[in-house]
């Protein structure tokens, strides 16, 4: 199996759904369909942006294949659940002022 490359995104064009990416081994830079991009939801890439992707031949071509973003901050995923817990007990204490003001309306 070939090794993984990676590049920074030359250009994407949202609404087209394709772009190229640049390689780092200066083979040349590879075409990215949206299809090839792995994420859930909305598929596009920024340009600058650091990915990791297999290459493929294709008629037209090297193509890029199981493109992953880089450097996706884990820390942002790893600070939601302490906003969550925040969030939770503020909302909680606003729970808490409302039954007590429901009590004292009936």
């Amino acid at each position: 199996m070939a090794e993984r490359e990676t590049g920074t995104v030359k250009w994407f064009n949202a609404g087209k759904g394709y772009g190229f990416v640049e390689r780092d081994n200066g083979e040349g830079d590879v075409f990215v369909h949206y299809s090839a991009i792995n994420g859930a939801g909305f598929k596009t890439l920024d340009e600058g942006q650091r990915v990791e992707f297999d290459v493929v031949e294709s008629d037209k071509g090297p193509q890029a294949q199981d493109v992953q973003a880089l450097g996706e901050s884990v820390t942002s995923f790893s600070t939601e659940p302490e906003d969550s817990e925040d969030s939770d007990s503020e909302d909680s204490d606003s729970e808490d002022e409302f039954s007590e003001d429901s009590d004292s309306v009936f």
